[in-house]
């Protein structure tokens, strides 16, 4: 609805309670108007806002022979004319006076404000609309890059020949987590020889936060640069450098990590990763309820079946993995798990590590 520019200058919540008043129907001459219209069409009749500060007035208490009594001061919002007046609430005398003020006392006048409100609403609306449709433009654009971005980072991933980095890449995952790294891994080796593209700065800056321990000591060892502990600091290193900052002629061919002083003893196994291929990992074998296990920690830990790769349960320690097993084994049973490990080869295979042995189940 058209509120002659009046109520565009009030905060949302407030412009809405003042729009719902002035909407407000009233009869006047046999005719039906909004309040809103109502105020105008007197103001063109020749009436003035005015307000009467600590106004009273008699009545009798206690009916018609009772004591005269006067009321407690109030403030009168009226619209006056010649003798009379109609009262008004503060919002219908606030609009009242904008129009008065506004010499908006001709029914002309008020039809050219009234026409240049809706001229404003309707050129508001076309350049909400056009925004609206910009930004869903720029936001469908925004994908499609994005898609784009991620379809050329995996693709590179997948034809990585950089054999240099790559086992630099690693020897830091098996060290750090007891695996060897991913396609999905790779990508950072991708990042770093781009490093000077804006898409590959941001995403590796969000990928070497204080977690990535391998990521962030492969980009170390292949670029020389050093990074902080804290991701605040390491965000501003990466972002002062360059491609020009890198030596990559000092990349070693292999890296000594410091051992620890009682190293648990691991052994190579296969996982089957998201594409049921088999994937090689560092893990610490051991033997329970007759099966050949292993037992590996990225994040949490994680204890495997070594002839099919299957994970059988998990743990935040150690301890709490091999409970979850027994509740695995207790749960299915012997037959069931034996069962399921004989499919699975026959759909998958066996892992590799025993496709030399003579008994493969």
């Amino acid at each position: 609805m058209n509120y002659y520019n009046f109520t565009a200058q009030f905060p949302a919540v407030k412009k809405s309670k003042m729009e719902k008043s002035l909407d407000k129907r009233i009869r006047y001459n046999d005719k039906i108007y909004s309040l809103l219209d109502w105020i105008a069409l007197k103001l063109q009749e020749g009436c003035i806002p005015e307000i009467e500060e600590g106004a009273t007035h008699f009545y009798m208490k206690g009916g018609k022979w009772g004591e005269a009594t006067e009321t407690k001061p109030e403030t009168i919002y009226k619209l006056v004319y010649e003798n009379s007046y109609n009262k008004l609430s503060k919002t219908e005398y606030d609009f009242a006076l904008y129009l008065y003020n506004n010499n908006i006392t001709t029914a002309e006048a008020a039809e050219a404000l009234k026409q240049a409100e809706t001229d404003r609403i309707i050129k508001d609306k076309a350049e909400a609309e056009t925004k609206e449709k910009a930004d869903r433009e720029a936001a469908e654009q925004a994908i499609k890059d994005s898609d784009d971005f991620k379809a050329w980072l995996k693709s590179e991933a997948e034809n990585y020949n950089d054999n240099q980095k790559l086992e630099i890449l690693k020897q830091t995952y098996l060290h750090y987590y007891g695996y060897v790294p991913s396609i999905n891994s790779i990508k950072i080796l991708v990042m770093i020889d781009n490093f000077d593209n804006e898409r590959c700065k941001a995403e590796l800056i969000s990928w070497l936060h204080h977690d990535s321990k391998a990521s962030k000591k492969a980009f170390e060892i292949i670029t020389g640069i050093k990074l902080h502990d804290t991701d605040k600091k390491t965000r501003e290193i990466l972002n002062s450098i360059t491609s020009k900052d890198f030596n990559f002629s000092n990349i070693p061919a292999s890296i000594n990590f410091r051992k620890p002083a009682q190293e648990t003893i691991k052994e190579t196994f296969y996982i089957l990763n998201q594409d049921r291929q088999f994937e090689e990992v560092l893990a610490e074998p051991f033997n329970k309820y007759g099966y050949d296990m292993f037992i590996m920690n990225n994040d949490r830990y994680k204890i495997l079946e070594a002839k099919t790769g299957l994970l059988f349960a998990s743990g935040k320690t150690k301890t709490e993995a091999m409970e979850n097993l027994k509740a695995v084994v207790d749960r299915m049973g012997i037959e069931e798990i034996n069962q399921c490990i004989i499919d699975n080869i026959q759909k998958y295979g066996i892992s590799p590590k025993y496709q030399d042995k003579k008994e493969a189940v």
